[in-house]
C-alpha cells in the first residue's frame, strides 16, 4: 500500500501504530506535543497480549531489555 498517515500522540499506542503502518509501506508522521520525556519516573504495565502485539511489530525484545518486571 502506498499511503500517508499522521498519528497524533507519541505514546505507546501512537508509536505502535506508526511502526505497524510503516511496516505496511505507509509514510508516517507521528506528532507529539510534549517537547521531551517527563522528568519524573513513570510506570507502565504491559499485559501479555500487548507484549505479543509488540513482538509482532518487532520491538518486544527491546521493550523487555529496557523494562523491569513488576514485583
Amino acid at each position: 500500500m502506498d499511503g500517508r498517515a499522521v498519528v497524533v500522540g507519541g505514546g505507546v499506542g501512537g508509536l505502535a501504530a506508526g511502526i505497524a503502518l510503516r511496516a505496511a509501506g505507509w509514510s508516517v508522521t507521528v506528532l507529539e506535543r510534549a517537547a521531551a520525556l517527563p522528568r519524573t519516573g513513570t510506570g507502565l504495565g504491559i499485559w501479555p497480549g500487548a507484549m505479543r502485539a509488540l513482538d509482532a511489530l518487532g520491538v518486544g525484545d527491546e521493550v523487555r531489555r529496557r523494562g523491569r518486571r513488576q514485583a
